[in-house]
């Protein structure tokens, strides 16, 4: 498993939130896709998700 830190950030580019997120099994590494798609789900869990259309 990897973990990254994936950090949420609004259309000014401020950091509105960081997120430490756990993707793959062994021997799988994940790509980037996974880990902000992760990312943006925990910000939508967090009320978030307006301040993310231009986060990614």
């Amino acid at each position: 498993m990897s973990e990254r830190l994936v950090d949420v950030i609004d259309s000014s580019g401020t950091v509105l939130h960081t997120y430490p997120i756990t993707r793959g099994e062994s021997g799988n590494v994940p790509d980037d896709a996974e880990f902000q798609a992760k990312g943006l789900e925990a910000a939508a869990h967090s009320r978030l998700s307006r301040t993310l259309s231009s986060a990614l």
